[in-house]
């Protein structure tokens, strides 16, 4: 029974080291700390995204992953999330409908839009350039209020590199060059 238990509790892959980077910057920016007051406040989706992914992942290295909780009126509504499996160059867009919910979806993203928020993200992330996607989300929001605050994380398990990027939600139209 111990065994069981032991082999179904462990945490998913990847999660670890996204449970310690949230932690090591708890007392950095103010979207750092909204993010983990977001994930804290409610139940712990990074684990139900990534166990949800465990057969995907598991011969998988390297990803890009992006925490979007999402807000309606002021309230919070879903988490989207989407992740980049690097080594196998695979995209998989999830959410989980209801912020108390631990049933996880994969979510249809076709519309151009929305993969062009996703590719606007990587790219900055991928650039090195956090502060620009700092700026881009204090453009269209009202920054005392945090409630759109998101995070990108590259975890690479083979190279030993963990990073993160917490930023307000990007809702500048005039930066999107359709």
């Amino acid at each position: 029974m111990l065994i069981g238990c032991f082999t179904a509790c462990t945490a998913p892959k990847f999660y670890k080291e996204i449970k310690e980077i949230d932690k090591e910057q708890i007392n950095g920016s103010k979207e750092d700390r909204k993010i983990w007051e977001i994930k804290r406040n409610y139940i712990d989706i990074d684990k139900y995204f990534l166990r949800f992914l465990k057969e995907e992942l598991k011969d998988t290295n390297h990803i890009y992953y992006w925490c979007l909780p999402m807000m309606d009126n002021a309230d919070f509504d879903r988490i989207d999330a989407c992740v980049y499996d690097v080594d196998n160059n695979k995209y998989y867009y999830l959410t989980n409908n209801d912020y108390f919910s631990k049933k996880i979806n994969i979510q249809d993203v076709s519309e151009e839009m929305v993969l062009l928020y996703y590719k606007i993200i990587y790219e900055h992330f991928t650039n090195g350039n956090c502060e620009k996607l700092k700026a881009l989300g204090e453009l269209g929001t009202d920054a005392s209020t945090l409630l759109g605050t998101q995070a990108i994380y590259e975890i690479d398990l083979k190279n030993n590199i963990i990073k993160k990027c917490s930023f307000l939600e990007i809702l500048d139209q005039n930066y999107y060059p359709y």
